[in-house]
């Protein structure tokens, strides 16, 4: 073989490439959204929980006072004290957390057939220069949804030990 057809991309190799960085974008936009859901229910979880903790002041402070709140004669009116985190948030978590990783791992794959593709080819040079890019980017925005889900986890971990009183054992 030639010194130039081991450079050159050949148009099978273009096609490969191409659907493997097409599969790269998908499975990193899918990522964001994980990202996004599992942004919002870690808030709604914390506003829920200062929520609690402004309940738990009140209800401390008219306790010293000797202050009884007054209670609607309605039962529906009256105030519950929510359980939180709650199972279902952190269900929802899980889910979210395994979507995310299932989607980093589907895009480092495709990251990965794509660099085995491109290694060493430097022609079309307009094609293979906008191919090695998309790969460098995909490659930071990978590591960034790792470094997320890290967080993410650990934020779970954190729930769950709430919820069962930290009498779940760390895995």
């Amino acid at each position: 073989m030639s010194p130039i057809q081991q450079t050159h991309m050949n148009r099978e190799d273009r096609k490969q490439t191409k659907e493997q960085l097409d599969w790269l974008n998908l499975r990193l936009a899918r990522a964001e959204d994980d990202k996004h859901l599992i942004t919002r229910l870690q808030n709604q979880i914390e506003i829920e929980k200062q929520g609690e903790r402004a309940l738990d002041k009140a209800r401390q402070l008219l306790g010293e006072r000797n202050v009884l709140p007054q209670v609607p004669s309605d039962k529906s009116l009256a105030l519950t004290r929510p359980s939180l985190p709650n199972k279902q948030s952190i269900y929802h978590l899980e889910q979210f957390h395994e979507d995310l990783v299932s989607n980093i791992n589907c895009a480092q794959t495709h990251l990965g057939a794509a660099k085995v593709i491109l290694q060493g080819k430097l022609t079309p040079t307009a094609f293979v220069r906008e191919a090695n890019k998309k790969v460098v980017e995909g490659n930071g925005k990978i590591k960034d949804y790792s470094k997320f889900s890290q967080e993410s986890r650990a934020f779970l971990s954190l729930q769950q030990r709430f919820l069962t009183g930290g009498q779940q054992e760390e895995k």
